[in-house]
């Protein structure tokens, strides 16, 4: 029980981590997050990143958690950023690979679009198919308070 509650904890920070990398916004970008939330989730008990990390981690195989896990620890770094991403995390500033929460919004967008089209490195596809399933589920099952 114990291990389970600390691999559901680290999920909920990675989930986190990837959540805010994904919708972080800039001060030079004026344009909108990718998947934005809606004024009555500050509301819910419970924030998206929490309740996907939650979902994933009672309702998929524990391979399945550790390959997330795994996926967005190499994320966060700039190393595996340049591997999972390619050529769109190069900048002309200095450290000239980006990390992905420091790629702009444009450049995030195109990486996530081509993960949802590729065909030749499987992982990296059904990583974003997991995440992006669990993402949609939570999102789109919620329930406004003041519809009701």
């Amino acid at each position: 029980m114990v291990s389970v509650q600390l691999k559901s904890n680290h999920l909920l920070l990675y989930v986190k981590l990837f959540y805010l990398l994904s919708h972080r916004r800039t001060s030079q970008m004026s344009t909108t997050p990718f998947i934005p939330l809606p004024p009555t989730t500050q509301l819910l008990p419970l924030s998206l990143p929490d309740e996907v990390a939650e979902l994933m981690v009672k309702r998929t195989l524990p391979e399945a958690v550790g390959g997330v896990r795994v996926f967005l620890k190499i994320l966060s770094l700039r190393l595996g950023t340049f591997l999972l991403c390619g050529k769109c995390c190069f900048d002309w500033k200095w450290t000239f690979i980006d990390k992905f929460s420091e790629m702009s919004l444009d450049k995030r967008e195109q990486v996530l679009k081509k993960w949802s089209r590729q065909k030749s490195v499987i992982t990296i596809r059904l990583m974003f198919m997991v995440i992006k399933m669990f993402c949609f589920y939570t999102f789109f099952s919620r329930v406004m308070l003041h519809y009701i």
